[in-house]
């Protein structure tokens, strides 16, 4: 089980922490007195660590163990050095920390809470020399980092109490927290020197989610002498003639490329919202780490992201109902507001009406969002038959009602075609939604909610992307949605699966797929069905595949059959008629933890947050993904 980054520490009674231990991540099986060691890439340990095997021969008990190997410098402080060291030297106190149990005496563990799992390891560990039990604090995380701060320790690890163990995936429910930033890098390449040192500085990458090298920076501090000579040496083997960065990036000396295989961990300052890294500072060569290990760091992600999607200039729709009020686009007719667009007059009616009693949204504030949000929401909309959530009375009404076929005259600026309803047994007329004009007549006619088909008119039998609805049960916690959210990514992240994660605007998360309308619904549907089924496997008491809600009242239902011709899903960034006036919203993956609330995107909070970052959602129209080749990675993983 992995960690992602935690950012500040907190306070928390749910929460644990643990000190973060600087050295190689190991798990030991002991089984009838024989003891595997071994690294988290599948490393041997057993001779280069044969007296922590030696202690764990003396268990007694058949077990699994995780922890942490380290050797303890003169304070009894874990110093990586000596642990690099060691394997030549012998030299310095080998200890294992063990932090975690995931097997005993035939009987796995891993399903069990946390605080359980380790209250078996603290009486399981008594009295084995090098074997230490990892002690923990409860609640205190601010108390806690403050203490590993005085004791020189790197940060400390934060861990949900009744959180279970979930092999392989980086979860929400481990924080890692550190004093200095530091991250994962691949060198591939360097420069030469202009004095007497064996080279000048590293370039350095991360693999993006095409498996494509992407450069993050120099870095040409943080070496002594014998660090550069070392490192040279092993530079040798690795020399290459083309570059092998995805982009060749600009340097100010010669460059020799290297075959991007040596991790090194550097600390920097921040990211740039260029993406590359401030002041970076090797720190050491990470041995222990594989290359294709080193993704794209989260931070570096987002800042690109808002780097590259922050309007240079002011967005094409800064329109709201206000200044179209005041540019005198607005007249009366009798009871309608008539909004002229263009050439186009839109009939308008009821603006006061409260529609979200709640929070005092009006209808007048929910057609003023979709002004606001027509150039971000109508790509998503285009050339797409709708399914119209109309709800007339607003989110506190008992009229809401689903409306596919539009069997009334609408006006010359919007556009319907026919198409076949299984439900209705017949051809039927769908809305489609090109222009704001449209948009505004849908919203007009107490469309809240918009739900578009995911293919479109030219092409209706094959979507542009495939959907993952998690959708929870009435008693399911919303934590449970996020950690399975994120075993989703981890599966997707495994096979090289492009996905892009909203909140439903509801109690649940959307996952999109892009496939570029290469494949059918069938081909579809089948493909987001072989995905739940791993989610499933891993997360078998929190998901379910079983489609009615009385069979799952505490479980999460992995949809997958809404990948259907006919069968809609809610629009990015369409408004949801729940009480609290909450959107659909796209998300970065680094906002998808424990601390994500639904809530805080609504109809009035999400246009200053899109305008500022831009739309995330951008690629799910892209070219799609390969699924062959995606399939052929899944089973890998399997």
């Amino acid at each position: 089980m992995l960690a992602r980054p935690g950012g500040e520490a907190f306070d928390d009674d749910n929460w644990i922490f643990e000190p973060k231990l600087d050295g190689y991540r190991a798990i030991a099986e002991v089984r009838e007195g024989t003891v595997k060691l071994y690294s988290r890439t599948g490393q041997p340990f057993e001779k280069t660590y044969a007296s922590i095997v030696e202690a764990l021969q003396e268990l007694g008990h058949d077990a699994i163990l995780d922890g942490e190997i380290v050797v303890l410098n003169k304070a009894g402080n874990p110093e990586f050095n000596l642990l690099q060291k060691y394997k030549k030297t012998r030299s310095g106190r080998l200890e294992y920390y063990v932090f975690d149990l995931l097997f005993l005496n035939g009987e796995d563990t891993t399903a069990l809470p946390l605080v359980q799992r380790k209250q078996l390891l603290e009486t399981l560990l008594d009295g084995l020399p090098g074997v230490t039990y990892c002690q923990h604090f409860t609640g205190n995380g601010l108390e806690f980092l403050k203490l590993m701060k005085e004791e020189k320790m790197e940060g400390m690890m934060a861990k949900k109490a009744d959180s279970t163990y979930t092999p392989g995936l980086r979860s929400s429910n481990w924080l890692k927290i550190k004093f200095n930033e530091t991250v994962d890098a691949l060198i591939g390449g360097f420069t030469e020197a202009t004095d007497s040192r064996e080279f000048g500085a590293l370039l350095l990458g991360m693999f993006d989610e095409a498996g494509q090298l992407q450069y993050t920076g120099h870095c040409g501090t943080g070496f002594n002498r014998q660090a550069i000579k070392d490192l040279r040496k092993q530079f040798e083997p690795l020399i290459v003639d083309k570059c092998p960065f995805e982009k060749k990036p600009q340097a100010n000396a010669a460059v020799t490329w290297l075959k991007p295989e040596l991790v090194c961990e550097v600390a920097f300052t921040e990211w740039t919202n260029l993406g590359v890294l401030r002041h970076p500072s090797f720190q050491r060569l990470r041995d222990d780490k594989l290359p294709e290990d080193v993704m794209m760091a989260e931070e570096r992600s987002a800042n690109l992201t808002t780097a590259e999607t922050k309007p240079t200039t002011k967005p094409k729709n800064k329109t709201t109902m206000k200044n179209l009020l005041d540019d005198k686009n607005l007249s009366h007719e009798g009871k309608y507001s008539i909004l002229k667009i263009g050439k186009n007059e839109v009939r308008l009616s009821s603006l006061d009406k409260v529609y979200f009693p709640k929070k005092g949204f009006t209808k007048g504030d929910v057609l003023d969002y979709y002004i606001q949000m027509a150039d971000y929401i109508l790509p998503y909309l285009k050339d797409r038959p709708e399914s119209l959530r109309r709800t007339p009375d607003g989110a506190a009404g008992d009229k809401d009602f689903f409306q596919k076929d539009i069997n009334f005259k609408v006006p010359e600026y919007a556009k319907t075609v026919q198409f076949y309803s299984e439900g209705a047994e017949k051809e039927i007329d769908w809305l489609v939604c090109n222009n704001l004009e449209t948009l505004l007549f849908m919203v007009n006619l107490g469309t809240i909610e918009i739900n578009p088909w995911n293919s479109r008119t030219q092409d209706p039998e094959h979507p542009d992307y495939a959907a993952i609805d998690l959708d929870p049960g009435p008693q399911t916690d919303f934590g449970q949605v996020v950690e399975t959210c994120l075993v989703v990514k981890e599966i997707l992240d495994g096979a090289d699966i492009p996905g892009y994660c909203k909140t439903s605007g509801g109690r649940g998360l959307h996952i999109f797929i892009p496939l570029g309308g290469k494949y059918d619904y069938d081909q579809a549907r089948d493909f987001i069905k072989s995905i739940m089924l791993q989610v499933h496997h891993r997360l078998p008491k929190i998901t379910s595949l079983e489609r009615s809600p009385s069979e799952r009242k505490a479980q999460i239902y992995l949809d997958y059959l809404q990948n259907k011709q006919g069968q809609t899903l809610v629009a990015p960034y369409s408004v949801r008629p729940r009480e609290f006036g909450t959107v659909s919203t796209p998300l970065e993956w680094r906002e998808v933890n424990e601390r994500l609330k639904i809530t805080d995107f609504d109809l009035k909070t999400v246009p200053e947050r899109v305008h500022k970052i831009g739309d995330l959602w951008k690629s799910v129209l892209g070219k799609g993904l390969d699924m062959e080749k995606a399939i052929e990675k899944m089973l890998v993983e399997a």
